[in-house]
């Protein structure tokens, strides 16, 4: 059975769905959109026009759009320039009898528009602030774990492009709980933050970092083959481990670095476990190691143990 909630949650999503895709349409499209449906809006205010009825309300419907798809800035301009069409339209086709009626007609609108801009505009922010929230760290501003994983998903299908080979890079703090526990969790989440820092700086466009847990990331790097996935790992290792000794706290890190071909058929879950044991073969290792599976993957191993290694990168 249907419920209401049932029902009121499928128009928000079709309402966010309208959204995002307005948002995805290129700059040029958005922007014809909007013309157009103000073209139509102004088309039918001139059109049925009299004293008693005015369809200035029409006006809303491209203010609503542009505030919710266009940045703060432009959405004013916009907001702006569709007041001053609806304000133009009637002393150029249908006059209002008296200077005053027009002038409290025009600053109303103007008025209505403004208070209509402003809230659309807040409830964006808000939108968008919880959409974030949802799918980030808020501490750090990584991926939180199901979204790494979700992007993990699309990197690993051709939604996005042809598919390409991957470093999984699972990595675990060493020394973080001593440094909450001396120090207390302030300067833990100084870790944390600059350590994020870090491993931002040394993404691309299209690669992906999470936190996993605690004190446990991920990266997600495209690579071309496994000689680069090697400097790769080391080169990242290197990078973090120099950033997390800038916090002048004794912490540096175990990477458990796999290759992920092409023709790897795990999910993104079986990935993320074999990562996480090698992450902790190289703990074992004596920590502050990087622990190398660059062995394309068959299905003779197993999802849920560490793959052979052909070795490891101490620091």
């Amino acid at each position: 059975m249907t419920t209401k909630a049932d029902v009121d949650a499928k128009k928000e999503s079709l309402v966010e769905q309208l959204g995002d895709w307005l948002q995805e349409r290129p700059a040029g499209q958005r922007w014809a959109i909007l013309l157009a449906v103000t073209l139509v809006a102004l088309l039918l205010d001139v059109g049925t026009y009299q004293q008693q009825l005015s369809m200035a309300a029409l006006y809303l419907v491209p203010v609503t759009i542009a505030c919710w798809t266009l940045s703060t800035r432009q959405a004013v301009l916009f907001t702006v320039a569709v007041a001053i069409v609806a304000g133009l339209r009637y002393p150029m086709f249908n006059p209002d009898p008296e200077f005053w009626t027009g002038l409290n007609n025009n600053v109303g609108r103007l008025i209505s528009f403004g208070v209509n801009a402003a809230v659309v505009m807040g409830l964006k922010r808000s939108h968008d602030r919880v959409a974030y929230l949802a799918t980030h760290d808020p501490l750090t501003g990584v991926y939180n774990r199901k979204a790494f994983e979700d992007e993990l998903k699309l990197r690993l299908s051709s939604k996005i492009g042809a598919r390409r080979p991957l470093l999984l890079a699972y990595i675990d703090l060493d020394g973080f709980k001593g440094v909450n526990d001396e120090h207390g969790h302030a300067a833990g989440d100084q870790v944390l933050t600059a350590f994020a820092a870090s491993a931002n700086s040394f993404m691309s466009e299209g690669q992906i970092a999470g936190r996993l847990g605690g004190d446990e990331f991920a990266i997600a790097i495209a690579v071309a083959d496994h000689g680069e996935a090697i400097r790769t790992a080391q080169d990242l290792h290197v990078r973090l481990t120099a950033a997390l000794s800038l916090t002048g706290y004794p912490v540096g890190c175990s990477v458990g670095a796999l290759f992920i071909d092409i023709s790897d058929d795990r999910s993104a879950e079986q990935l993320i476990i074999a990562g996480d044991n090698l992450m902790y073969a190289a703990k074992n290792a004596g920590k502050g190691k990087v622990q190398l599976s660059m062995v394309p993957h068959t299905s003779r191993f197993s999802a849920v143990s560490a793959e052979p290694s052909i070795g490891s990168v101490g620091r």
